[in-house]
Formats: C-alpha cells, sequence, structure tokens
C-alpha cells in the first residue's frame, strides 16, 4: 500500500513572521504493509520534527510544483518548533492510475478492443 501522509505544522501567530501563511506543510510518500507501519511512520517523523530537527523545513507555496531532480534550497524555511503551535498529519491513500488494456476482443474493423483498468483489474466504465 502507498500512502501520502501531510505534516500541517500550524503556525503560532504571536511568533511567526510577517507574511508566512498560518500553517505549512510537509508532505511524503511511504510504502507500508499494514496501517500499523503508517501510525510508526507518523511516530518517527514528528517525534524528528521535536527532537532531531526542532522545526519543520518547509515550502511556504506548498501548490508550487518541485522538480525533484534538482537541488534548490532557495524556496523553503526552517521554522523552528519555538513558532509551531501544533502539528497534525492527514493520511491518504495513493491509488495507482488506471491503464489501457486489450481486452482480447476485436471491434468490426479487426481492431483490439481497449478499455481502462485498475491495477487490481477492475473495469472503469464510460461515464
Amino acid at each position: 500500500m502507498e500512502f501520502t501522509i501531510k505534516f500541517i505544522g500550524h503556525l503560532n501567530e504571536r511568533t511567526k513572521p510577517e507574511g508566512f501563511p498560518a500553517e505549512v506543510n510537509v508532505i511524503g510518500t511511504y510504502r507500508v504493509e499494514n496501517n500499523k507501519e503508517i501510525a510508526g511512520i507518523i511516530q518517527n517523523e514528528l517525534m524528528a520534527f521535536i527532537h532531531q530537527i526542532q522545526g519543520m523545513i518547509v515550502q511556504l507555496d506548498s501548490a508550487q510544483t518541485v522538480d525533484l531532480s534538482k537541488l534548490n534550497v532557495s524556496d523553503r524555511f526552517y521554522i523552528p518548533m519555538s513558532q509551531i503551535s501544533y502539528i497534525r498529519a492527514e493520511v491518504n491513500n495513493m491509488t495507482a492510475m488506471p491503464s489501457l488494456v486489450e481486452t482480447g476482443d476485436l471491434d468490426k474493423d479487426g481492431k483490439p478492443i481497449k478499455e481502462f483498468q485498475t491495477p487490481e483489474g477492475y473495469k472503469l466504465l464510460p461515464s
């Protein structure tokens, strides 16, 4: 199972720098075997924020597309724990995209018929 976990840091209104948003996000993608592993990942990441990093390293514009092939730290900011009121996590299941597969049948012109199927083999009906 693949999941994204969004860690949302809520900034303290009294100490947040001017122009910063009320919340900042760190999003990670994880592959796990069961829900217990998800809880462990959340626990480990929260402990890293609190004890190792002692804050969060974030992009202020979380909607911005990140080019992972390039190391770019110019748009990343370190938010110390003293400016974070609390951190919460949102877990979302990642579903694989359907793919176009041949059904094994031919249309009236003798061409293979194709349909969209999920990785689990479910057919997607046209809307």
